[in-house]
């Protein structure tokens, strides 16, 4: 006999399950642009897991200003007709 290395192995099938699952989920929905972690890595409270892509949020906010903007318009002529309406019933 020689000196060396003892290899035991043995070759088995099973399921393993993780001791804890936790559900994440964003604040915002959108497309992810960036993963950052990958599956089975270990992560923190509050670590940064991905990044959301802005320029679906971002258009969202341009068609919101868009509408404000049309609203206060017809404010406006809502307000100069009532105006125009209380001068001519004053006469």
């Amino acid at each position: 006999m020689r000196p060396g290395d003892l290899e035991q192995s043995v070759l088995a099938t099973g399921k393993l399950d993780a001791l804890r699952k936790v559900d994440v989920g964003a604040q915002v929905s959108g497309q992810l642009k960036t993963l950052l972690v990958s599956i089975g890595d270990n992560v923190k409270k509050d670590q940064l897991l991905g990044v959301i892509d802005p320029d679906q949020a971002e258009n969202q906010i341009k068609e919101v200003e868009a509408t404000l903007m049309e609203l206060n318009a017809e404010r406006q002529q809502a307000a100069a007709e009532l105006k125009l309406a209380r001068v001519t019933l004053a006469r």
